[in-house]
């Protein structure tokens, strides 16, 4: 039986996360963090999705950590059918700051460097991933709200152990705490090759669609295929002025849902227009 779920958009230390979980002694997290069953691989069958956690021992809580799930038009429906107790955990990121940080990151795995910003905007997976506030009410529409718990990325930064004494205290776990998850990981590269990284990304997402998660979490956790693949630089990002400014008023519109849902913005969070 899987216990928690963690939601949210890519950029949001989801990578890091996963590697805490796994370390917990209490908790089992799959090698690949995630297995989009309540996605795309709901087809398989639930005895499938139980045999994702055949490896965890009696005393451990078992879930995963996928993106997808957070905008996934079905995915709630879903996971409350399987288990209407799951522990949900959302953890969402300033969205100017998520939006710049996975535009870098996509363009070194998936997108042609001549797509606009704007044009990254517009797709319907970014569409979908920025609806911050249709999202988690979709999610409360089938589990009750003492099960969810939404966590800000910047208060990660801030203070990990406040942070993660939330997370262990709301999956009703021991407090545990390892130095090294002072380092994050997978911070956006430029990539060494653009069509070799591409076509990586490519061979990816075709072996977890034919359900080879656990070779694909495997490599991805080796050192050397990183460093095969990236360098340890950023992308140079420029904008014509007509593209920042049609990207500005789409990523406006989030902080104002938010806003209009909440009252207030989470503390960190800054409207474009408060930027210098």
């Amino acid at each position: 039986m899987s216990h928690f779920l963690h939601l949210g958009p890519a950029r949001c230390a989801t990578t890091w996360q996963a590697r805490v979980y796994s370390d917990h002694p209490s908790l089992f997290v799959p090698l690949s963090k995630d297995t989009e069953f309540f996605s795309h691989q709901f087809s398989r069958g639930e005895a499938w999705y139980r045999q994702q956690f055949s490896a965890a021992k009696a005393n451990q809580l078992q879930g995963e950590l996928c993106h997808r799930y957070f905008w996934h038009p079905e995915a709630p429906a879903r996971a409350q059918t399987f288990n209407p107790q799951f522990k949900i955990i959302v953890t969402l990121r300033d969205p100017f700051e998520r939006v710049m940080s996975a535009y870098q990151y996509d363009r070194t795995l998936y997108l042609h460097s001549s797509v606009s910003l704007t044009q990254y905007l517009k797709l319907p997976v970014s569409r979908a991933t920025n609806a911050y506030v249709e999202n988690i009410k979709r999610w409360q529409n089938y589990f009750e709200s003492k099960n969810i718990l939404v966590t800000i990325y910047e208060d990660i930064s801030i203070d990990k152990n406040k942070w993660l004494q939330k997370i262990w205290s709301h999956l009703d776990i021991p407090f545990h705490w390892k130095e090294e998850w002072h380092q994050p990981l997978w911070s956006a590269r430029i990539a060494r090759n653009e069509t070799l990284a591409h076509f990586a990304f490519s061979v990816s997402q075709l072996l977890r669609k034919q359900g080879f998660f656990r070779f694909v979490g495997l490599t991805k956790s080796q050192s050397w295929v990183e460093k095969i693949l990236f360098q340890d630089k950023v992308l140079p990002m420029q904008f014509t002025k007509d593209d920042w400014g049609q990207s500005l008023r789409i990523i406006q519109k989030i902080y104002d849902d938010w806003e209009t849902e909440y009252g207030h913005l989470p503390s960190g969070w800054r409207r474009p227009d408060e930027r210098t």
